[in-house]
């Protein structure tokens, strides 16, 4: 998996396909921190990484293409769909695109 950024969009590289989030789109980005108290209500929970459909208490319902969550981020959208990704540049990848809200 792999995270790329455009000029008006991130990009998510999976395994199977891509998933576009338009900048025009975000409502909210910011570094995700609780993930213990996460459910998993369909995906892969633990090898090669976290994906799928999971909920928590915090974000509710959301899907996550996550590597590390200790390197993971959220972003909510102006819809109300979360997603939950990571990258080990997560700081950069989140001023970059605070920067085009």
């Amino acid at each position: 998996m792999s995270l790329k950024l455009g000029d008006d969009k991130l990009t998510i590289c999976k395994l199977a396909g891509i998933k576009e989030i338009p900048f025009s789109a975000i409502e909210k980005i910011e570094p995700y921190k609780d993930y213990h108290s996460d459910i998993r209500l369909m995906g892969n929970g633990g090898f090669l990484g976290y994906t799928g459909l999971f909920r928590n208490k915090e974000l509710g319902k959301y899907t996550a293409f996550v590597g590390n969550y200790s390197q993971a981020f959220y972003i909510r959208t102006k819809s109300g769909k979360i997603y939950v990704t990571s990258s080990e540049q997560r700081e950069e990848i989140i001023r970059q695109i605070q920067l085009k809200l």
